[in-house]
C-alpha cells in the first residue's frame, strides 16, 4: 500500500503543504479521520491558532495511539513544549510558512541529536533540509512576522500597503513586502505567531493593535502583486 501523508490545519495551508509532495495526500477533516491513519503512513499537524487548539489536536492524535510519524509546526509552540504534551508521539518540528514559501531550504527542529531526518527527506527530494534550534518562531516566521509587525505601524498611520511593499523590495531589495506576507499568511496567524514570540521574547514582538482589527481586510486587488 502507498504511504500516504495526512495533512491537518487550515485551508491556504494544506494546498500549499501537499502541493510539492512525492506521495497522496489527505486532508485530515476530523478526529474521525484518525483511524484511517497506518503506521507507514506520515502526519502533518499544521495548526496555527490559540496553543489549547495545539494541544487539543495532538492529544487527539496521542488518544487515537497514532504511530506514524509528526511532522508538526513549531513557530508558535517549541518541539519540548509539544514533546511534554504527548511523549508517546514521534515529532519533528517544522514551519509549514516556510513550506509553503517554497523555500529552497526547510528548516526542522528535532528532539534528539540522533533522530532521522531522511524520512522528512523523502517527502520533498528536491530540497536541503537543516536541523534548526527549537525556538519558537524558528528562522522564517520570526524574521518576516517583525517585519510585518513594523509595517503595521506604518498602516495604522494611513500609509497604502502597496506603497510599503514598493518600498521594501525597492529599497531593502526583498523579493516581497511584508503586507503582501500578510495577507498569504493571514492576519490571524500574524497575531499567533507574534503573540507567542512575544511571550517568549517579551514586548519587543508585541503585535501593534491594528493587527488585532484586520481579520479579512486586503489592501490588493486579486492577481495584483
Amino acid at each position: 500500500m502507498s504511504k500516504t501523508v495526512w495533512i491537518w490545519g487550515p485551508d491556504n495551508l494544506v494546498s500549499a503543504l501537499a502541493s510539492p509532495l512525492a506521495y497522496p495526500t489527505k486532508r485530515l477533516a476530523s478526529t474521525n479521520d484518525l483511524l484511517s491513519i497506518e503506521p507507514d503512513d506520515w502526519v502533518m499537524e499544521a495548526t496555527i491558532g490559540p496553543k489549547a487548539l495545539k494541544r487539543q489536536r495532538l492529544k487527539a492524535l496521542a488518544d487515537a495511539k497514532v504511530s506514524a510519524p509528526v511532522l508538526s509546526q513549531s513557530v508558535t509552540v517549541s518541539l519540548r513544549e509539544q514533546t511534554r504534551w504527548v511523549p508517546t508521539l514521534n515529532l519533528t518540528g517544522f514551519d509549514p510558512l516556510l513550506w509553503g514559501a517554497g523555500g529552497h531550504v526547510q528548516t526542522v527542529v528535532t528532539s534528539h541529536e540522533s533522530q532521522d531526518i531522511t524520512m522528512w527527506e523523502r517527502l520533498w527530494p528536491d530540497r536541503k533540509w537543516v536541523v534548526t534550534g527549537d525556538a519558537v518562531g524558528l528562522v522564517y516566521a520570526r524574521s518576516l512576522a517583525s517585519i510585518i509587525n513594523e509595517a503595521a505601524a506604518f498602516l495604522a498611520q494611513g500609509v497604502p500597503g502597496p506603497e510599503i511593499d514598493l518600498g521594501t523590495r525597492l529599497g531593502l531589495n526583498y523579493p516581497g513586502g511584508p503586507v503582501r506576507w500578510a495577507e498569504d499568511w493571514g492576519w490571524d496567524t500574524v497575531q499567533f505567531i507574534l503573540e507567542a514570540l512575544a511571550e517568549v521574547y517579551g514586548d519587543r514582538y508585541r503585535p501593534h493593535p491594528w493587527i488585532r482589527q484586520q481579520t479579512g481586510q486586503t489592501f490588493f486587488d486579486n492577481g495584483v502583486t
